[in-house]
C-alpha cells in the first residue's frame, strides 16, 4: 500500500534582494504502510548501502544498513504497540562501469563582477533526523544435504494387503536419514536406514533409497525407489548377533510422472509405475505367527512379485493453506495384461495448515478383483487421521511430532503410529526435501525465508 503526501512549498530566490512570482510547487513524497501482518519485503543484491526513513509526527528518522556481495531479504515489521508504520527505502549500488577518472571535471569560469557569496544555511528550519549506522548480520551458510533422526512406535497393517489372518505387527523403529537437493541437475536423493524392534519375532534392519529426476530435455519426472530388508525370525527382539536363520527382501519401483497445471488452483499427475521384488521364501517359512515381518513376507506378496500401476491424482487448493485431493490406482498382474488387473483403489483427502500444525484426513476404498491368486472379489475400507505439528522450527532446530490414526471398516481394526523427527540442519532442511511430499512445501519455504532472514529495525 503506497501514501503519497503533497507539500506545497514556494521556491525562494538564490540571490538576495531579488523577488520572484512562482506559482505554488507541489512536492509528492510515496510511503510503504506496513503493519504487524503485513511487513515491507524487499530483496536487494548487493554490495549496496540501504536506507530507510520513517515518517512519524512530521519527523523523518533514517537508517543505514550495508549489504554484502550476496543477495538479502530486507524485512520492516511494525513492532510494539505501532499499529502502522510510513516507511521508504532508497538504496545506493556500486557501478563497476565508470571509471573514476570520468567523474572528474574542470570547468573554468570568467567573472566580470565578484559573485555574491550565497545565503547561509537556515539549520534550524531542516527537520532532524536520527541516523543509526549498523550493518546487517551475514547470511547464514548454504548446506549441501541435510541429516535426520527419526523414532516412532507403529502398529500397522500394509493397506496393500488382500488378506486379514494374522494380527497387526507392532514395532518401534529407529531410523536415521540424508536428504539431499543436487540443483544443476534437478534431482532429490533421500537415504535411509532402519532398525526395527519387534514385539514378536528378531529385529529387522535395512536401507531405504528414493530419487527423484526432473529430466530436462522431457516434460517428465522419473523416481525410483528401492528397499532392502532382513531378520532372523526366531532371534529374541533385541538379538543383533543371530542371523541364522535369516529372511531378506529387496523392492524397486521405477515411476514416470508429470504435474499439469489446469488452472491456478487445480493440477492433476498422471503416473505409471512398474515395481518387481525379491523374497528369500515363498511359503513364509516354519515360523511363528507374527514373528515374520510384512515388510519381508506376506503371501500376497509372495503372489505379486512384479506388476504395473497407473494412477492419477487431483488436487484442489482453494486457499493457500488448505488442499483438497483424490486419487485413483488401477494395479496389473505379473501377465501385464489389463483385462486382468489386480486390484482398484480409490482415495479422497483433505490437508489444512494450522500455523505450526497441519491437520489431515483421508479416506480410501480398494477393490481386489477375482483372478488365478483369489477366487473371489475382496473390498476395503480404511479412514485415517494425522497431524504434523513443529514445535520448533528455526535454522538450527527443526523438530516434527507426526500422529497417524487408521481404521478398517471391515474387520473394526484400529491401527496407528507416532513419532518424532528431529533435522539436525534445523528448518533449512525443507529445501532438501521433495516439493511433491509436502502439500505446503511452498509455504514452509517462505516461512524459513522469513525466520531466518529476517532485518528488524531495532
Amino acid at each position: 500500500l503506497w501514501v503519497n503526501f503533497a507539500e506545497k512549498q514556494p521556491p525562494k530566490s538564490q540571490r538576495p534582494g531579488v523577488s520572484i512570482i512562482w506559482a505554488n510547487q507541489k512536492r509528492e513524497r510515496a510511503f510503504h504502510v506496513i503493519s504487524p501482518e503485513h511487513p515491507l519485503v524487499a530483496t536487494i543484491a548487493g554490495p549496496a548501502w540501504v536506507r530507510i526513513d520513517e515518517l512519524a509526527d512530521g519527523t523523518i528518522d533514517s537508517s543505514y544498513y550495508h549489504i554484502t556481495s550476496t543477495a538479502q531479504n530486507l524485512i520492516v515489521r511494525a513492532e510494539g504497540n505501532v499499529d502502522e508504520r510510513l516507511v521508504r527505502i532508497f538504496y545506493r549500488v556500486a557501478d563497476r562501469n565508470i571509471n573514476s577518472d570520468s567523474l572528474t571535471r574542470t570547468t573554468i569560469r570568467t567573472y566580470k563582477h565578484a559573485p555574491s557569496p550565497p545565503p547561509p544555511p537556515n539549520l534550524d528550519s531542516a527537520p532532524r533526523t536520527h541516523q543509526v549506522l549498523r550493518d546487517l548480520p551475514p547470511p547464514l551458510p548454504e548446506i549441501n544435504k541435510s541429516i535426520s533422526a527419526e523414532l516412532s512406535y507403529n502398529r500397522r497393517r500394509d493397506l496393500q494387503e488382500d488378506e486379514v489372518s494374522d494380527e497387526a505387527e507392532t514395532f518401534a523403529q529407529l531410523s536415521a536419514g540424508v536428504q539431499k537437493f543436487i540443483e544443476p541437475v534437478g534431482l532429490y536423493t533421500e537415504s535411509y536406514l532402519l532398525l526395527r524392534r519387534r514385539e514378536f519375532g528378531g529385529p529387522t534392519v535395512g536401507a531405504q533409497g528414493d530419487y527423484t529426476w526432473k529430466i530436462p530435455e522431457l516434460p517428465l519426472n522419473l523416481r525410483v525407489q528401492a528397499e532392502a530388508l532382513a531378520q532372523n525370525p526366531n532371534a529374541s527382539s533385541l538379538d543383533l548377533s543371530n542371523w541364522d536363520p535369516v529372511e531378506w527382501s529387496a523392492k524397486m519401483r521405477v515411476s514416470a510422472y508429470q504435474y499439469r497445471q489446469i488452472n491456478l488452483k487445480l493440477r492433476h499427475r498422471p503416473m505409471l509405475s512398474v515395481f518387481g521384488r525379491l523374497l528369500s521364501t515363498d511359503d513364509g517359512g516354519d515360523y511363528q505367527p507374527g514373528s515374520l515381518d510384512q515388510d519381508i513376507y506376506t503371501p500376497y506378496k509372495a503372489d505379486h512379485k512384479l506388476g504395473l500401476q497407473l494412477s492419477e491424482y487431483l488436487s484442489y487448493r482453494p486457499w493457500l493453506d488448505t488442499q483438497f485431493n483424490t486419487r485413483a490406482v488401477f494395479a496389473i498382474n505379473e501377465n501385464f495384461n489389463p483385462l486382468e488387473p489386480d486390484h482398484l483403489r480409490l482415495a479422497a483427502g483433505w490437508h489444512q495448515l494450522l500455523g505450526s500444525y497441519q491437520l489431515s484426513a483421508a479416506y480410501q476404498f480398494t477393490r481386489f478383483f477375482e483372478d488365478g491368486d483369489r477366487p473371489d472379489i475382496i473390498d476395503r475400507n480404511d479412514f485415517t487421521l494425522a497431524t504434523l505439528w513443529d514445535p520448533l522450527f528455526d535454522a538450527s532446530k527443526w523438530l516434527r511430532f507426526n500422529f497417524k490414526y487408521r481404521f478398517q471398516l471391515e474387520t473394526g481394526e484400529h491401527t496407528g503410529m507416532i513419532g518424532l523427527t528431529w533435522y539436525f540442519d534445523g528448518n533449512r532442511a525443507i529445501f532438501h526435501q521433495r516439493p511433491e511430499d509436502d502439500p505446503f512445501n511452498a509455504l514452509r519455504r517462505n516461512r524459513v525465508n522469513m525466520n531466518n532472514y529476517r532485518r528488524d529495525k531495532k
